[in-house]
């Protein structure tokens, strides 16, 4: 499939916004990961204080993040001179569509964490 031209202005504001978007799923998986991680800890705590205590090994993934990603596709775009921007498919899917190589990752290892990317990877799932 051939580069698409397209208004630079548009893309820019439709990437922000799916950057902001991301960037609201990371952290409210930073905040669901940090509960989690104190509800285990607590439970060990407690595990221990009973005097029942077990090898504790505790592994909880810390949520994914790719906001920088985002970040130089921006960059990227605002450096450019030009109004008119060629994007290949690809680039077009991620920036303007926000479908990037990496989303169902993101979203499926963040929605134990976080219910928006619970809910957006159902979503996709359902289409």
């Amino acid at each position: 499939m051939r580069p698409v031209k397209v208004n630079k202005a548009d893309v820019l504001v439709k990437l922000k916004a799916n950057r902001s978007t991301h960037r609201a799923i990371f952290e409210e998986a930073v905040e669901g990961y940090r509960k989690e991680v104190t509800r285990q800890l607590k439970k060990h705590i407690k595990e221990m204080k009973s005097g029942k205590p077990k090898r504790t090994y505790i592994s909880i993934p810390y949520p994914e993040d790719h906001t920088k990603d985002y970040d130089n596709a921006i960059e990227m775009l605002e450096m450019s001179v030009e109004d008119i921007v060629e994007l290949d498919s690809e680039a077009f899917m991620a920036f303007y569509k926000d479908d990037w190589g990496w989303k169902n990752q993101f979203l499926a290892s963040n929605s134990g964490y976080s219910r928006t990317a619970y809910m957006a990877m159902q979503a996709i799932a359902d289409d």
